[in-house]
């Protein structure tokens, strides 16, 4: 079965709940061996790297929020 989705080392793809090996179709697009019979295809998309990445950008994020919203709960317990 030819996917039409980019080949990506970090896709993965399991007939009938086992897994298998993925391959390259038409030179970049993701080709899943699926035997006669079989009822289910399942791809995953699962990269350390993406999910490195998402946690430094909500670190950031939170950081960011920190520095926007503590100089004015300072001030404010100052004058309270």
């Amino acid at each position: 079965m030819l996917v039409a989705e980019n080949w990506y080392p970090d896709w993965h793809a399991s007939v009938d709940g086992s897994p298998v090996q993925l391959l390259r179709g038409d030179y970049a697009l993701l080709t899943v061996p699926v035997p006669a019979g079989a009822k289910q295809v399942e791809l995953s998309f699962r990269s350390r790297d993406f999910e490195i990445g998402k946690m430094i950008s909500l670190a950031s994020l939170a950081l960011l929020v920190a520095v926007a919203v503590l100089p004015a709960a300072l001030r404010r317990r100052r004058h309270v």
